[in-house]
């Protein structure tokens, strides 16, 4: 990162994600859970990974839907990044595990 500024009270500068935390923020690939809160230790969900990785992408398909996950899960959808990687239904709110993150970063670099 550019800036060594931290809006988050709970990122202090010793921990080994810190840099990367406001990197992610400086890029506006997350902005946290709250103005001062980045919340380290919480779960990721799949909402939450499709963001990123969405966000991290430049964003592709902004259609400025007011839900804050609809465009990164519809450009997801679209782009075959979802297929077969759940069972039932997708459930944006579900946990997200490691594999399905290396999956969906797979597909997005070599399905182009």
């Amino acid at each position: 990162p550019t800036s060594e500024v931290n809006p988050f009270a709970d990122v202090s500068a010793d921990r080994y994600y810190s840099k990367a935390v406001l990197w992610a923020v400086e890029n506006g690939i997350t902005d946290g859970t709250a103005p001062d809160k980045f919340s380290p230790a919480v779960t990721c969900r799949n909402s939450h990974i499709l963001t990123f990785i969405w966000r991290a992408m430049g964003k592709p398909a902004d259609t400025g839907n007011e839900l804050w996950y609809a465009d990164a899960l519809k450009w997801a959808e679209t782009n075959g990044l979802l297929e077969g990687t759940f069972e039932g239904e997708y459930n944006v709110n579900g946990q997200c595990p490691r594999r399905n993150v290396v999956e969906y970063l797979y597909r997005h670099y070599t399905m182009k």
